[in-house]
Order: structure tokens, then C-alpha cells, then sequence
């Protein structure tokens, strides 16, 4: 698929892809036939994050215009316009009962948000620069929040209270994301590495290192025992969490590459890149399936 590409996201029944173009339009794709079957249109300036509902009714989207938009998926309307951030929206993720979202923003807060009534019930503040990423526990009781500061962030969602802050990296944290059974959380910085933070005793377990350049998106299988990480240095690794060694290296974007997610069935990687590519690899194969 080729386009002016910024972020992607696969529903988690497996069917479509949505992604965003530099129209600041998300479109929504077959991905047995890559045929475009919808298109949403209302942010009014650049699109940074998109994120499906657990049961894929709905879809969510952060803009640079500080606004976050809630689409329905099946008449491809807009239900909801969260406002209340005061700079851009970079990342958002739904709670496990699609009953909130969470967005990080550079106004350096994250703020937690009822979806149907649309109001803000939690605004996070502690972190000293631009809040980066935002993932929701499995259980949806705890929020990691990642931030330029080089810190992470682990919230109570309940409460709002900052329960750990987790240290280690030597640059900017660029994403975070929860391991399928909410024991681990994995962080990818701008220090080139990969850290994997047990969240029992909230200290780092692992540090992967191998890419050459700023690691700019991480995620675990859904079996919990691989991670996916997405580099500038133009590659995507993936690591045998037990081990920590690297035991595949995919190769082909041509430019930096922004995100990486599993497909809910494990057998494929999406990737989205700035040579305005989103690409399918098959992991067994260790090669990609189709642009």
C-alpha cells in the first residue's frame, strides 16, 4: 500500500486496516484485498495516532489541531470530539472494557477520558516535557505514560496518583506498551535501545540493543512471548522476550520506520514507514508479504 502514510492500525478482529494519509483523512482498508472501503475525514490538521476499540466498533483519533475524534466504524460518522488538550495530541489507547481512552500530549499531560459522555474524568500531570506515548494496562487499572523527559510513568487510572516512575533510559522515551499479561512493559527511546521493565518490582529486566538509530515503536505478540520494535535506522526486529536475542531482522522500507503492531493472530507484522509505505510481513517467513 503506498501513500503519504503518518499511522495504521489493525482492528483486532483482523479484517481491516486503517491508516492516514496526509490529507488528514483515515481510510479503512480490506486487508485480504487492500480495497478501501471507508473514509473519515474531520481533523483539521495532521493526524498522529489511530487506535481501534477492543471490539472494533469504534476508532479513535489524535490531531495536532488538540483535538481527539471518536468514529463509528460501521457508518464511518464521528460520535465524539474530545477537547481539552492545549497542544498536539501524539498518542491515544482505549481501556480493555472500551470505556476510555487515554491520550498523551506535548502540553505534557495525559488526560483520561470517559468516551461516552465525552468529558475528561482524569488529567495526569508530573512529567517535565512532551508526553509521547500512552497504553493502558490489560486489566485497565494502571496507564504508562512516556515522555521526552527519558522517564515513564506508571499511573493508578483510578485515582490519578503517579504509583512508579520508572528510570533508565538516556534520551527521549518514544513508546510504551504492555505486555499481554500486564506483567512486563516495554519502552523504546532515542537512545537506540529497548528496555523491558518487570512491573512487580518496577525495575528494567532486559535491555535490547542492536538498532542503529532512535527505536520509535515496540509491541508484544499476543502470545506475550515475542516483541516487534520499529527503528530510523530502517528495520524491524524481532526479539525473544525469555532470551532477549534478536531472531529476526526485516529489511526493505527505505526510510524511517514510525510503527510496528501484530496482527491479533500472531502470523503477521504491520509496518508504517516515511518512504509513505505501510507493509505486511510474514514472520514465519521472515519476509514481506505485500505493500
Amino acid at each position: 500500500m503506498s501513500c503519504i502514510v503518518d499511522s495504521a492500525a489493525i482492528s483486532p478482529n483482523n479484517q481491516r486496516l486503517a491508516s492516514v494519509s496526509g490529507e488528514n483523512t483515515i481510510q479503512i482498508c480490506n486487508i485480504k484485498t487492500g480495497q478501501v472501503t471507508q473514509r473519515f475525514k474531520g481533523h483539521k490538521s495532521e493526524i498522529n495516532s489511530i487506535v481501534f476499540s477492543p471490539n472494533s466498533q469504534q476508532l479513535a483519533s489524535a490531531s495536532a489541531d488538540y483535538h481527539i475524534k471518536i468514529w463509528d466504524t460501521k457508518t464511518a460518522t464521528c460520535v465524539q470530539t474530545l477537547m481539552g488538550h492545549n497542544n498536539i495530541v501524539n498518542s491515544i489507547a482505549f481501556s480493555s472494557n472500551n470505556q476510555q481512552l487515554a491520550s498523551a500530549s506535548d502540553d505534557k499531560t495525559v488526560k483520561i477520558w470517559d468516551i461516552r459522555t465525552a468529558l475528561c474524568v482524569q488529567t495526569l500531570k508530573g512529567h517535565i516535557s512532551i508526553a509521547t506515548s500512552v497504553a493502558f494496562s490489560p486489566d485497565g487499572r494502571q496507564i504508562a505514560s512516556a515522555s521526552a523527559d527519558h522517564y515513564i510513568k506508571i499511573w493508578d487510572s483510578k485515582t490519578g496518583r503517579c504509583r512508579h516512575t520508572l528510570e533508565g533510559h538516556t534520551d527521549a522515551v518514544t513508546s510504551v506498551a504492555f505486555s499481554p499479561n500486564g506483567k512486563q512493559l516495554a519502552s523504546t527511546s532515542c537512545d537506540h535501545s529497548i528496555k523491558l521493565w518487570d512491573m512487580i518490582i518496577s525495575k528494567c529486566a532486559k535491555t535490547l540493543e542492536g538498532h542503529g538509530n532512535t527505536v520509535n515503536s515496540v509491541a508484544f505478540s499476543p502470545s506475550g512471548q515475542q516483541l516487534a520494535s520499529a527503528s530510523w535506522d530502517c528495520t524491524i526486529r524481532l526479539w525473544d522476550i525469555a532470551t532477549g536475542v534478536c531472531v529476526v531482522q526485516f529489511e526493505g522500507h527505505k526510510s524511517k520506520v514510525n510503527l510496528i503492531a501484530f496482527s491479533p493472530g500472531s502470523k503477521e507484522l504491520l509496518s508504517v514507514s516515511d518512504d509513505n509505505t505501510i507493509r505486511l510481513w510474514d514472520i514465519a517467513a521472515g519476509a514481506y508479504v505485500r505493500t
